[in-house]
């Protein structure tokens, strides 16, 4: 060995207290921006993972669309006023096909009320809420309709977080107290498949939660129901 070069453990000694602070420089960075990337998540019904407890209770598994990320949990629970009842296994449950010219399978809202007393005081409230917070909310309100001596869909949305709504070419209102969504007649039976009852809603956010109180206006006995579809959002760790 050439006594003019360095021993390994001269090496060793000089090097010893300065790699491991460089290996720790460079690598987290990198852990934080792929911890910390704000991630897309669509809910797909049908395909994203969903567990309907009862009729009043549902539980939806959003994982991210790229990457590894944690997924969402979105509870979903409904209560139930005056004489408004779940219409059997129908409420919370999924749709056998698609909806709203969507292309897409839809989570239902469907009640019924036995008595020709129906107001806005007997109603459905299905609160939506995402186990973190969430931005870039988007989802779609399907078929908001009528029949006559039937039902007249009033369909109202609130949150904390601030919301913009498009409405289909057959749905009236702004979806507040009082001026709930409804076809724009009292006998406009759309198709399940059709876009015209529609109401596609964005939320910037942040949001955790929304509510949706849906009732009749028609005063009549009968049943009546409507689709949540095409829900997608952003979320980014908490931890961050």
């Amino acid at each position: 060995m050439d006594s003019s070069l360095p021993t390994r453990r001269t090496v060793a000694k000089g090097a010893a207290w300065s790699v491991p602070v460089l290996t720790v420089m460079a690598a987290a960075p990198a852990s934080a921006a792929s911890v910390c990337t704000p991630t897309p998540y669509v809910l797909q019904w049908g395909q994203t993972a969903y567990t309907r407890n009862s009729s009043t209770s549902g539980v939806a598994v959003i994982p991210p669309s790229t990457g590894s990320g944690a997924p969402v949990t979105m509870t979903i629970s409904s209560t139930f006023a005056g004489d408004q009842t779940p219409l059997g296994a129908s409420n919370l449950a999924l749709t056998p096909g698609t909806v709203g010219g969507l292309g897409q399978r839809a989570i239902t809202l469907a009640q019924e009320f036995p008595t020709n007393t129906s107001t806005r005081a007997e109603n459905q409230i299905a609160t939506f809420t995402f186990s973190q917070a969430v931005t870039g909310l988007q989802f779609t309100i399907c078929d908001i309709d009528s029949a006559s001596n039937g039902w007249w869909d009033q369909v109202e949305l609130t949150s904390a977080a601030a919301f913009t709504a498009v409405p289909g070419t057959g749905v009236s209102g702004t979806g507040s107290t009082a001026s709930p969504w409804h076809a724009t007649s009292n006998n406009t039976n759309y198709p399940n498949t059709s876009g015209q009852g529609n109401v596609a809603v964005t939320m910037p956010g942040p949001v955790t939660s929304f509510q949706i109180r849906y009732w009749n206006a028609t005063r009549l006995k009968s049943n009546q129901a409507i689709f949540i579809a095409f829900l997608n959002f952003i979320a980014t760790p908490e931890t961050c």
